[in-house]
């Protein structure tokens, strides 16, 4: 069995070169690639993997397990290095409250309480990097039956987060999505969390109408039609 994460983050905090070098090499994909969805620019994306782990070795000694995984913690201090960043290059960043109140969802019930706690948990980290339009839409199976949502923004580039629930998560094993005029494209994503992932989306959004996911043998485990702009 491979050394724990804890014990990595402790040997980092302990300055172990062999832990340190370790514990980069396990995150390090993870970290570059939530830091590139967020920046959009692959040389300021490993500018701020850099000093994401910098940081994290600084304030290695403050983490506490009975808060989140260890992989939860990087990833927050990933975003807040790379909003940080950002926030450097944005004259006027949207205001986030304006941006939830853009909030909309297909179901005519409209937002439920773990939609607005999802919301919450990303819309700053999105508004201040990128995002000029927030929307939303139910993941669904064969049979209609709701398995997860997806967020939405347009922006340079555009990005979406997805959350899927359980018994779906582990039959998940890649998205796709399908172009207004047909094309099927991969999508490139990461995971932020059990269950959640995120990425950039390589077309404008306006452009997309489905959004699949898919298992290993790619059959549609959820999907959903893509809300247009405006809708």
């Amino acid at each position: 069995m491979g050394t724990s994460d804890e014990a990595l983050l402790a040997g980092l905090a302990n300055g172990d070169r062999e832990a340190a070098a370790a514990f980069v090499r396990r995150f390090q994909k993870r970290v570059y690639g939530l830091a590139l969805g967020i920046v959009g620019d692959a040389g300021t994306a490993e500018d701020v993997a850099q000093e994401a782990f910098t940081r994290a070795w600084r304030r290695a000694d403050g983490y506490d397990a009975r808060r989140g995984r260890v992989l939860t913690w990087l990833l927050t201090i990933t975003r807040s290095t790379a909003v940080d960043v950002v926030r450097l290059r944005r004259a006027q960043p949207m205001d986030p409250e304006l941006l939830t109140a853009r909030l909309q969802l297909e179901q005519d019930g409209g937002a439920t309480r773990v939609d607005r706690s999802l919301a919450d948990h990303y819309r700053s980290v999105l508004a201040e990097a990128h995002g000029s339009y927030f929307s939303a839409a139910r993941l669904r199976d064969a049979a209609g039956a709701e398995g997860g949502t997806v967020f939405l923004y347009q922006g340079a580039p555009s990005w979406l987060v997805i959350t899927v629930s359980q018994p779906y998560v582990r039959s998940v094993d890649r998205a796709e999505i399908e172009t207004r005029d047909g094309r099927r494209l991969p999508l490139v994503w990461f995971g932020l969390d059990e269950g959640t992932w995120g990425g950039a989306v390589p077309v404008a959004l306006d452009a997309v109408s489905h959004l699949r996911l898919l298992d290993r043998e790619g059959r549609v485990v959820l999907e959903t039609q893509v809300p247009a702009q405006g809708d």
